[in-house]
């Protein structure tokens, strides 16, 4: 298809598996995919990763596992920015960014907060995202950064990818078009935002056009 794949993987159990898929497939050494094991966060460190019954699922916030399913590991977590910036995603134009794909079991936010370079370079054309964290204050915080970085909701998607509820998109923009950072969570949009603080569902954000 002449586009390339990067992902990152903390768990070094399912981060084997990709690179045995890869190999299985012919894909391995065609440099289209390219897969890092370690996750990412607001900073380089070593955390804590619970992982439950299903390999597949884990999460850095243990309440996300059931309790007599979890087991814990120590995994490398480093900031986003960093490693585009070792990468060259933010300064080399030559190469878009089509879509950044976000869905760490409730780590959105501190994802995030390690690649805000990334995230105002203007570089990335579509965001997609898991909306799950229920915590007010970072909620806001975190849509109002990804709205005034420049981009609005496109859709709202349930876990089969069919629009869900498109009739709050256009109050959710408006709503975030009028937030900022730290805001009071008072001042907030009663109706639109605490929903998304309720519910699970996936986001698309998309760069808003410019107008000249």
């Amino acid at each position: 298809m002449g586009h390339s794949v990067v992902g990152f993987d903390p768990n070094p159990v399912m981060h084997t598996r990709v690179c045995e898929s890869l190999e299985l497939n012919g894909w391995l050494n065609k440099n289209t995919v390219q897969t890092f094991a370690y996750g990412l966060g607001e900073s380089d460190a070593i955390l804590d990763l619970t992982t439950g019954y299903n390999p597949g699922k884990a999460s850095f916030f243990e309440d996300r596992l059931a309790k007599r399913f979890r087991r814990k590991m120590k995994v490398p977590v480093v900031k986003l920015d960093d490693v585009a910036d070792q990468q060259g995603w933010i300064t080399n134009e030559d190469v878009p960014i089509y879509i950044w794909k976000l869905d760490v079991e409730g780590y959105e936010y501190h994802v995030l907060g390690g690649a805000q370079k990334l995230l105002h370079s203007g570089r990335v054309e579509n965001i997609l995202m898991e909306n799950s964290i229920q915590d007010m204050r970072q909620m806001v915080d975190m849509y109002a950064a990804i709205y005034h970085a420049g981009y609005e909701i496109k859709m709202l998607s349930g876990v089969t990818g069919n629009a869900y509820h498109p009739e709050l998109v256009p109050g959710l923009n408006t709503a975030f078009q009028g937030s900022f950072v730290g805001m009071d969570l008072d001042a907030v949009d009663k109706v639109t935002v605490p929903f998304l603080a309720k519910t699970v569902c996936n986001i698309w954000w998309t760069k808003r056009e410019k107008i000249i």
